[in-house]
């Protein structure tokens, strides 16, 4: 049976965590390495975290299209043709939209501004109730995990200081 607790992660943890799964660790099966018992645990706490960093990732991109809608206008941008290659090699005309100059350091505010409100609702996050795992103890075992693995996974280290007492 697996242990389970409270675990304290911020918005921005969670993000990261989804997203080291999702794209890298499973993406190359280096979670095949991992204990069966520890993969099912991983995969479920995954799927309990995966609504919270899509909401996360949903509210940012959303802060930043609103910003750029606002400014990538006819009206703030001027057309440029330029020739690029496609995946196969041939050459391509395409149309991109550059800022004017005129409205070039507004922009750059709000988009700092806009980076400050991610950062701060990053740090922003919940109580999750995960398994969990002794991380030491499976370190010493394991030698096929990278740093980068290991350290994503301290998420569901029973030893963590990210667990918070019921």
């Amino acid at each position: 049976m697996s242990i389970m607790k409270k675990v304290a992660l911020s918005n921005a943890q969670v993000f990261e965590v989804v997203g080291w799964y999702n794209n890298d660790f499973k993406k190359n099966k280096r979670n095949e390495v991992l204990p069966l018992k520890l993969q099912l645990d991983l995969q479920r706490n995954i799927g309990s975290l995966i609504e919270a960093a899509q909401s996360y990732e949903k509210v940012c991109k959303q802060l930043v299209m609103n910003v750029q809608k606002e400014y990538f206008t006819e009206e703030k941008t001027i057309e440029e043709k330029k020739i690029q290659k496609d995946e196969n090699g041939e050459e391509k005309e395409v149309f991109e939209h550059i800022l004017k100059d005129e409205y070039k350091e507004e922009y750059s505010e709000k988009i700092n501004d806009i980076n400050e409100k991610i950062q701060e609702l990053g740090k922003e996050g919940e109580v999750y109730t995960l398994r969990v795992f002794d991380l030491d103890a499976f370190v010493d075992s394991n030698p096929d995990l990278t740093v980068d693995d290991l350290y994503m996974l301290t998420f569901m280290d029973e030893n963590s200081e990210k667990i918070v007492e019921e």
